[in-house]
């Protein structure tokens, strides 16, 4: 079973552009590739315009070998509506304020907190 996540940016005309991620989702899999591969706005609006793939990879080109032809790119008002794709999957990652932060939505069964990807994976394994 994949541990499914979305992506989303911050567009010029503020709004989010989102892809999703169907396997390792957890903020040690997607989280860790975003924060040593992803901090390039240019990279992060690429992988975020893909609509949908299988597995996050370091580059954009590794990760478009992946992607599903029928997966829309997710459109959204603000990072906090986001939260509306919770009840599909796992984690949801915002590039937001040129940081990555990320929400654990637990299928929208509550109000996920948003929390500072670095900072949380620097305090887990600290």
């Amino acid at each position: 079973m994949g541990t499914r996540s979305y992506i989303f940016t911050e567009t010029q005309n503020d709004n989010f552009l989102g892809s999703y991620c169907h396997w390792d989702g957890y903020p040690e899999g997607v989280g860790v590739r975003l924060l040593n591969n992803y901090t390039e706005q240019d990279k992060i609006n690429e992988v975020c315009n893909l609509g949908g793939f299988s597995t996050l990879q370091d580059t954009v080109v590794e990760t478009a070998e992946k992607q599903y032809n029928d997966e829309p790119v997710a459109e959204v008002n603000t990072g906090k509506d986001a939260l509306e794709y919770g009840d599909m999957v796992d984690y949801i990652y915002v590039y937001e304020d040129r940081n990555w932060w990320f929400y654990e939505t637990n299928y929208g069964e509550e109000s996920p907190t948003r929390r500072h990807l670095e900072t949380y994976l620097s305090m887990k394994h600290g």
